[in-house]
């Protein structure tokens, strides 16, 4: 049988470890803030649950969180549609966009040139902003129906179709996202190859800081 100084020295053992955990958290935490006085903090809501969604999301709760969308209709074979955006000079914001989305009903060739001039301006598109009450508008700039001067072809690629009763194409996604910086703008162009007329649809989703 253990003495009974060895059973509360074991006892007290594990309670001298927390403590210890304790005051070296405590320590590192006061050293971290001396060193890195301006260090990232947690992002979290005003109720102070952590926030583990993608930035994205964040950014829609600031009210900096756009998207835009828009269906071309009876579009023909060999037949093309614009989709001119612009981050003007001066606006003061990079854009974040993650989501350019076509969905066409059949097969179509995608293109996307960079813009040098503008002869003449068409139809500006409205943006949602995704906080539902937030005042906050886009600097970014969308419109279809100018007329512009292209320059060098950025991407090219193919959208696949459908061929039955059940055809609805496919979506594409122009790369893993795109970062707009003050003056960038592209044009996406959209051609129609499926033989037949077709529905062209687009959405843009974005933020801006």
């Amino acid at each position: 049988m253990r003495p009974e100084k060895e059973i509360q020295s074991l006892m007290l053992e594990p309670v001298l470890k927390v403590a210890y955990i304790i005051a070296y958290g405590s320590l590192l935490s006061n050293v971290l803030s001396s060193v890195y006085p301006y260090r990232q903090e947690f992002l979290t809501f005003t109720d102070s649950s952590l926030i583990v969604a993608q930035r994205q999301f964040y950014k829609i709760w600031e009210g900096k969180g756009y998207q835009v969308g828009y269906r071309f209709e009876d579009v023909g074979d060999n037949e093309s549609v614009d989709i001119y955006v612009e981050n003007p000079e001066g606006s003061g914001k990079l854009v974040y966009m993650l989501v350019p989305k076509i969905s066409p009903t059949g097969l179509c060739f995608l293109d996307i040139y960079e813009v040098t001039d503008v002869t003449s301006h068409g139809t500006e598109l409205q943006p949602m902003n995704l906080r539902t009450g937030a005042n906050e508008g886009p600097v970014l700039r969308i419109e279809y129906g100018g007329t512009y001067v292209t320059g060098n072809r950025l991407l090219s690629d193919v959208i696949p179709g459908g061929t039955s009763v059940r055809a609805v194409g496919t979506v594409a996604e122009l790369g893993e996202g795109i970062i707009f910086d003050e003056g960038s703008r592209i044009l996406i162009r959209i051609t129609n190859k499926s033989a037949s007329t077709a529905y062209i649809g687009i959405r843009l989703v974005w933020w801006e800081e």
